[in-house]
């Protein structure tokens, strides 16, 4: 008996030693509750009394939640090492965003280099954290971060994707609207709002303009400063069939320097009243100048189509107006929205009417010349004697720059109307009287066609004539009797009549 005594005693001796020793487990399950609900489920590593110690990895639970640490042990619990998928909560701005960490901790607290993803939406943040939160002196990556934005006429509910730092969007980065509104910035963030010196680029910025006495609720892309549009962008409105897009510069929230613009709602101030129609072209200030396209129609109803140069608004230049009823275009000069051609450009015109024909630059030169004339007497000296109707009627190509003359002719028909004509030398319009003549020989033949630069007061359909007159096409001409008869075009230089002839 007693040497059983002395045995118990031995044993009971040994493991006590035992107890002290340091052993290597792997996934020894332990279930500590080392509070907060965490729980150290299991241990791989060192064992120094029962306690996991030195270095090794831990499986753990928080509020049953698994995830897994590895690095050192401390009381038998971990210390400082890295955590993956650990339960943790991030305070930003006042809201607490309950998530997962994988990075490095310390005393079970985010302390180091680490990424926190949200439980809830795509919020992630990486950087380096600060017992347990973000550190005031450090920068952090972050991407899908709900947030407020104030800008201009709204505000906007988003994410942040970009650089974080003391607690707010600081740095570059962008927002994107998840309210609806497609409103997207991409730029410099400062304390969480949008700088104010025009360098913030928006897409998609709800925006009103004013136009012509209409809001225009719209939407723009490019840079703002101050909540409104400044420096390059486009102003975009549409609603139904109606639009509205302008492309250039901007200052404090108005269309500025030269841009472009596609319309349906482009109002043209003509002096006889407003216009809304179709524009295509370019604007200075918001206003047509330079070149640009504009369809609409006419009181009467016929459709138009303008295109050519513009200023202030109207048009002003070199154009070309097209109606829909199939008539001679006026192409040349305008001036306010009237046309206004210089002579070659009238002329031009003039040959587009049946006889059509096309007139040398020589020809064409004469013509100016015979035609605003201040002395009529002297163009006896312009006469070409050997230019008859009969040779010019069988040869007119080989007509100069001389004048027909004609006597004992009479008038058939008469027009007179006033002209607005464009002087290139003063660069203004100024009133031309025209005078459109039918004419012909004692015995009704002979027919002329004489456009006339003046005015013939006291003359009338039947009086007697002469003239002097540079031809300009032969063709036929139906008469009042329906007879196709020979037709000499000319542009009269000099017209006699009444006392004059006798």
């Amino acid at each position: 008996m007693r040497g059983k005594g002395i045995l118990a005693l031995l044993a009971a001796a040994l493991v006590l030693v035992c107890a002290g020793c340091d052993r290597e487990v792997s996934g020894y399950a332990l279930h500590t509750d080392l509070g907060n609900g965490v729980v150290l489920e299991s241990f791989t590593g060192t064992m120094e009394k029962n306690l996991p110690s030195g270095t090794g990895s831990a499986a753990m639970t928080t509020d049953g939640q698994p995830w897994s640490y590895e690095g050192t042990f401390s009381g038998g619990a971990p210390f400082v090492g890295k955590a993956e998928d650990m339960p943790a909560v991030l305070a930003v701005q006042g809201q607490q965003f309950p998530g997962t960490y994988t990075g490095e901790i310390s005393g079970l607290e985010m302390s180091g280099a680490g990424v926190f993803t949200a439980s809830e939406g795509d919020f992630t943040c990486q950087g380096v954290f600060d017992i347990g939160g973000l550190s005031q002196w450090q920068s952090y990556e972050v991407s899908g971060y709900p947030m407020e934005l104030v800008m201009g006429q709204g505000t906007y509910s988003g994410v942040f994707d970009g650089q974080f730092q003391s607690g707010c969007p600081a740095g570059d980065g962008t927002f994107t609207a998840t309210d609806g509104s497609e409103v997207h910035y991409e730029g410099v963030f400062v304390n969480g709002t949008i700088p104010d010196d025009g360098s913030a680029v928006f897409h998609g910025l709800p925006y009103a303009l004013d136009y012509e006495g209409q809001t225009l609720q719209g939407s723009y892309d490019g840079t703002v400063a101050a909540g409104v549009p400044e420096g390059t962008g486009v102003f975009t409105y549409q609603q139904e069939d109606d639009y509205f897009e302008y492309d250039g510069p901007w200052a404090q929230g108005a269309m500025a320097g030269e841009g472009t613009l596609k319309s349906d709602l482009f109002v043209v101030h003509f002096a006889g009243g407003d216009v809304t129609g179709v524009y295509e072209g370019e604007t200075v200030d918001g206003v047509a100048a330079g070149t640009g396209t504009f369809t609409a129609e006419n009181r009467a109803g016929v459709g138009y189509t303008y295109q050519g140069q513009w200023a202030g608004g109207i048009w002003n230049g070199a154009g070309e107006l097209r109606l829909d009823d199939g008539s001679i275009p006026s192409v040349g000069t305008f001036t306010e929205g009237t046309f206004t051609p210089t002579f070659q450009e009238y002329m031009a015109i003039l040959g587009q009417v049946p006889p059509t024909f096309t007139l040398s630059e020589e020809v064409t030169a004469a013509a100016e010349g015979y035609a605003f004339a201040q002395d009529r007497s002297v163009m006896a000296a312009y006469t070409d004697e050997a230019l008859s109707y009969e040779s010019y009627t069988q040869a007119p190509e080989s007509a100069g720059t001389g004048l027909m003359y004609l006597e004992g002719y009479h008038v058939t028909q008469m027009s007179q109307w006033n002209e607005t004509l464009f002087d290139q030398a003063s660069g203004a319009p100024f009133g031309q009287t025209i005078t459109e003549l039918i004419v012909a020989d004692e015995n009704g033949g002979s027919v002329c066609w004489v456009e006339y630069f003046g005015e013939l007061l006291g003359l009338n359909e039947g009086d007697g004539l002469t003239v002097r007159g540079l031809p300009l096409a032969c063709s036929s001409f139906r008469n009042v009797s329906g007879e196709e008869v020979p037709c000499v075009v000319m542009l009269g230089a000099e017209i006699l009549y009444g006392q004059e002839t006798e």
